[in-house]
């Protein structure tokens, strides 16, 4: 046997107190049923640190007296590269036939040079001969290609790429959805770390090029040695490595689920600074909106370096590249899609308009450290001067509430897609256009092809619930299009991190943890919704403006009552909109107080607002740009909304007009 073959074990007590993956017993089915004598052998595949090594150690110690675990490593203990051929796995075998093992697990078997190309011996004459052959490797797309030629029809395969967030708690006793957004799909606890792990900008860089973009290279380099033309391959073979590299990364890199050609031809990014600019417009002064889209290509610049995407690519990407791409990245179950059902309103008519589809990559913690790097990069990188500190806090955790929205939101979508059978399940996200402007969506949809309902549903990363959260859901003129489309609505609800509860309207609000963890078990959304919805206590919401209301009247009022001592911990430039946006009864013409929901807010309120705006900024108050101020802040308080009651207005004995 080639000395470099090595004969890999696991201490069986790590082994006994590890939790196995769900494939396990997939494994175990393979073995027990004899499958093998029928000329079949059994595929493992997936990137590293899914788990694959460690499952067969697992499979090793349940079958010890009969299984050999061997490994075809890349490179000798001393570093030099190795070199395997299919008459050295042939060897190998042999010899462990011969010490009496019949079941034989070929680890990184995709790193002999022609297994790709001259492996249906494994199947062929192994197998029928009652020798059980288990393969397994990272190179997830030369198992594929080799089973689209010799051993087509006789490799069941088991992915493992895939990690669902019921499994990833299960195995990994973490019921928290945040460390699966950070840590999730590479088989780590969240306070457990190694030189693999992808725990920062670094480490991910080196994990996607070599797992995912490496992968794709060196399996096409390597079975194009004896196919030169690849069936469905045939457009990536004409880039670069590196060009490939760089349109991975740029599609990873995107706050997007979509694969979009002129983004990727385009060597920069500039949504990445344009969604910030265009959400939290009216949370940022003036000034700092305007240097912050000044420096937009000092900050796509360097956010472009730091993952990898900052050269042009040798030749264009073409629309035959990118459907090729999806392919590969579906195959090494990178990435998933869910459908987007389009339905538009025009001239008072409801149409199904073009549908798509948006990609999703299934290994959280990939995109978690790219959308991180966009967030340091827009806050430390550019030079944001105009930010002061409680804006830049404030920009901070907004664009962490963007990462973590979206991505559980993916999360949930395409974890309640792969553990529903197709068959019966469509699951899909609505998406509504009136007069070609967005008027909403479902973030999830089930329908149930049996029985003509549909289960709808809205996802939030928060622990805090208020009635505006299902606006969509309860939104007639949605609903109808929803019922003429899918017949009967059976449940709506709302998937959030706080505890499970229904209100007074039957709207249901359902932990996100629960939630993925009870249709991952039952696998079927009526069971699983009637355990979920069983016994709930009944809530009364608060409603959105009563809340919205209640925040601004607390911070107000901190600042009527105690002046600049307790200035709001929001943005100035946020409790100036604030003070502008309405939520006063409306004024008379001059006015140096006003009195809002029983509260009196002098002039003094104003003038201490403005004192800490300048302290803040550490420059001098001026005495005209101050009266300037007031005066604005006054004046626009214009609006009167429909739960504010007409209060008197009367200023106060001996107050100063300005």
């Amino acid at each position: 046997m080639n000395s470099n073959i090595r004969k890999i074990s696991y201490s069986f007590e790590e082994l006994n107190k590890t939790k196995k993956r769900d494939c396990f017993d997939k494994v175990c089915s393979f073995i027990d049923n004899k499958r093998f004598c029928n000329g079949k052998i059994l595929a493992l595949y997936g990137l590293r640190r899914t788990g694959k090594t460690f499952l067969l150690n697992q499979i090793n110690e349940k079958y010890k007296d009969i299984t050999e675990h061997l490994e075809f490593p890349l490179t000798t203990k001393g570093g030099e590269p190795t070199h395997f051929t299919m008459q050295d796995v042939y060897d190998a075998i042999d010899e462990c036939v011969k010490n009496g093992k019949n079941i034989i697990l070929l680890d990184e078997i995709t790193n002999v040079d022609d297994f790709t190309y001259d492996s249906e011996i494994l199947a062929d004459y192994y197998g029928k001969s009652g020798v059980c052959i288990i393969v397994a490797g990272t190179d997830s797309l030369g198992l594929k290609l080799a089973g689209n030629n010799p051993l087509l029809g006789r490799k069941p395969d088991i992915p493992m790429t895939y990690i669902s967030f019921a499994e990833h708690s299960r195995v990994l006793n973490t019921n928290d959805i945040d460390d699966y957004i950070k840590y999730g799909g590479l088989m780590h606890e969240g306070l457990s770390e190694d030189d693999d792990m992808v725990k920062d900008i670094t480490s991910k860089k080196r994990y996607l090029d070599s797992a995912v973009s490496g992968n794709i290279t060196r399996s096409l380099q390597r079975y194009g040695k004896y196919n030169t033309e690849i069936s469905g391959y045939e457009e990536i073979q004409k880039y670069t490595e590196n060009d490939i590299k760089q349109i991975i990364n740029k599609i990873v890199a995107d706050w997007s689920g979509k694969f979009d050609i002129e983004r990727i031809n385009n060597k920069s990014i500039y949504n990445i600074v344009d969604y910030p600019l265009k959400k939290y417009r009216n949370s940022l002064s003036d000034a700092a909106r305007i240097q912050v889209y000044n420096n937009r290509s000092k900050i796509n610049e360097e956010y472009a370096k730091q993952v990898n995407i900052e050269c042009d690519l040798s030749i264009p990407a073409t629309a035959e590249l990118m459907t090729e791409l999806e392919t590969a990245l579906s195959v090494l179950c990178v990435a998933s899609s869910l459908d987007v059902c389009r339905y538009e309103k025009t001239n008072g008519v409801w149409s199904n308009s073009k549908d798509y589809k948006e990609y999703h990559i299934v290994q959280p913690a990939i995109k978690y450290y790219q959308l991180k790097e966009a967030e340091k990069i827009y806050l430390e990188t550019a030079d944001l001067s105009e930010l002061n500190y409680s804006e830049r806090q404030f920009l901070s955790q907004e664009l962490k509430n963007k990462i973590f929205g979206d991505m559980v939101e993916a999360i949930v979508q395409f974890d309640i897609q792969n553990c529903l059978d197709p068959d019966r399940y469509f699951v899909f996200k609505p998406e509504f256009i009136v007069n070609g402007n967005n008027a909403g969506e479902y973030d999830l949809t089930v329908y149930d092809k049996t029985m003509h309902y549909y289960f709808g549903f809205e996802v939030k990363h928060t622990d805090n619930p208020y009635s505006g959260q299902y606006k969509n859901l309860e939104n007639e003129d949605l609903r109808k299009v929803m019922d003429y489309q899918y017949s009967t609505r059976k449940n709506v609800s709302v998937l959030y991190r706080g505890s499970s509860f229904k209100t007074p309207e039957e709207i249901y609000y359902i932990n996100i943890s629960d939630f993925l963890k009870t249709v991952d078990e039952y696998r079927n959304m009526d069971k699983a919704m009637e355990q979920l919805t069983k016994d709930l206590p009944v809530r009364e919401l608060v409603k959105e403006e009563q809340k919205i209301l209640q925040k601004k009247e607390n911070d107000i009022s901190n600042i009527a009552n105690e002046g600049k001592s307790s200035i709001s911990s929001l943005p100035i430039s946020v409790q100036m909109e604030n003070i502008r946006s309405g939520y006063f009864a409306k004024p008379k013409e001059k006015r140096n107080g006003i009195e809002w929901r029983g509260k009196k807010l002098k002039i003094s309120a104003f003038e201490d607002l403005y004192i800490a705006q300048c302290e803040k900024e550490n420059r001098k108050p001026a005495p005209e740009i101050r009266k300037h101020f007031i005066n604005v802040c006054v004046k626009t308080c214009e609006y009167e909304p429909k739960y504010c009651n007409k209060k008197s207005l009367e200023l106060e004995e001996g107050e100063r007009e300005i």
